[in-house]
Formats: structure tokens, C-alpha cells, sequence
């Protein structure tokens, strides 16, 4: 049991960002980050509404670009 709990746990990546760290099981960078909490946030995680927010605070998001990296 424990072997396989470090396992799981060493395939996660940490993703930092202001306000804390994410630990993610994805090779892929984040989409959008929110505005108020600065959680990092990918497109699939997201439901599907017209107007998308983060799931944790309800904070406004902002896509994450080569222009606008995310904040850390």
C-alpha cells in the first residue's frame, strides 16, 4: 500500500504559482489562472458554461499566454 501511494505521488509535477503550489498528474501547461486566487486552472477542469470562473474562489480567469506567463 505505501509503495503504491509514492508511486502515485512521484508521478505528480508541482506547478507554482503566486499563492501557493499545485502538484498535477500532466505534462501540459496550464490554460487560465485566476485573477483573485492566481490558481492555475487547465481548459478540461473547467465546466462547460459560457462564462468560465475559478472553481475554488469564483474569481475571474485570465488565459495564460506566451505575453502574459503565469504568475508566480
Amino acid at each position: 500500500m505505501q509503495d503504491s501511494i509514492l508511486n502515485s505521488l512521484s508521478k505528480l509535477r508541482p506547478v507554482a504559482y503566486k499563492g501557493g503550489i499545485s502538484f498535477v498528474d500532466r505534462d501540459d501547461d496550464p490554460d487560465y489562472q485566476c485573477k483573485q486566487c492566481y490558481k492555475p486552472w487547465w481548459k478540461d477542469e473547467l465546466d462547460k458554461h459560457v462564462f468560465i470562473v475559478c472553481q475554488k474562489c469564483h474569481g475571474e480567469l485570465r488565459a495564460v499566454t506566451e505575453q502574459e506567463p503565469l504568475e508566480t
